[in-house]
């Protein structure tokens, strides 16, 4: 989501379309970080590779709402491809999409690994298992069904960030302002739009209980933006830059209650040494 800055779609075999799209995630706070330009901070880039079951029956492209039929490729602000397909009724086309924050290579790459042999129902049924191992972990007795259907939709949005953005053993990261791909080494890569403020006594005391196995990482995700910038990000996106939203330290809350329920897998010292060289929110 956000304003779009630049895109690339590419029709590259007769079932399949990837592309990139650059988006600025928060508008409101493009003001440029550390040594980047005003206007860098907030950059995404998204790429995709989208394999269809069968061959197009026709493709094309668009830009700035003009469709190109036949074309092969498209550059720009507001672009897109399609494909079609003869189908007759009861005909079901299936659409595998493999994203990545590295290359459309590592989008391939992370469609191949993941979904290639699968079909809609084989994902979705592993999809369905992988949640209920997760939601199970808290058990509920009493209460109506209605009542238990809020208490585990909610716990449901509670386990949908931060999440792990590791592929194939790197990860991108751009909390030096400018963004680099990384080796993950020992530690998954978790971010997304997981803001600390609020959520540091609620939420993150919460996963520390329910997923106790990944802890370590997501409090060494904090630490590696504190690494790669300077200070330790109090709402980390996976953009450029820091977001520079909200007051106060709360961050170090989130390290504090991991060390205090007994977790030492992450670089303490370093998250120790971030706290002298905080940065104030905006």
């Amino acid at each position: 989501g956000g304003e779009p800055r630049d895109g690339r779609v590419e029709v590259v075999a007769p079932d399949t379309i990837r592309g990139k799209a650059v988006h600025q995630v928060n508008p409101l706070v493009a003001l440029g970080v550390g040594d980047s330009a005003p206007g860098t901070t907030g950059i995404s880039t998204i790429y995709f590779h989208a394999r269809a079951s069968r061959p197009f029956a026709s493709h094309g492209t668009w830009s700035d709402g003009v469709v190109t039929a036949g074309s092969p490729s498209a550059a720009g602000t507001r672009v897109g491809a399609f494909g079609t397909f003869a189908t007759a009724a009861g005909d079901v086309v299936e659409l595998r999409v493999g994203i990545s924050f590295i290359s459309e290579d590592e989008a391939r790459a992370a469609l191949d690994a993941e979904c290639a042999d699968r079909t809609f129902e084989e994902v979705r049924a592993a999809a369905v298992a992988d949640w209920n191992r997760l939601l199970s972990r808290i058990e509920v007795e009493g209460g109506t069904d209605a009542e238990k259907t809020v208490f585990y939709t909610a716990l449901y949005h509670a386990l949908m960030q931060p999440a792990d953005y590791t592929e194939g053993g790197r990860f991108w990261i751009g909390a030096d302002g400018f963004g680099k791909v990384v080796e993950a080494g020992a530690h998954r890569w978790y971010t997304d739009d997981w803001c600390t403020w609020d959520t540091f006594r609620t939420t993150h005391p919460l996963l520390a209980f329910l997923e106790p196995e990944v802890k370590d990482d997501m409090v060494q995700a904090l630490v590696r933006t504190y690494e790669h910038s300077g200070w330790m990000q109090k709402c980390p996106w996976n953009a450029t830059g820091d977001s520079r939203v909200m007051s106060g330290n709360s961050e170090y809350c989130v390290v504090a209650d991991a060390v205090a329920k007994g977790f030492d897998g992450f670089a303490t010292s370093a998250a120790a040494r971030s706290r002298t060289t905080w940065r104030r929110g905006g």
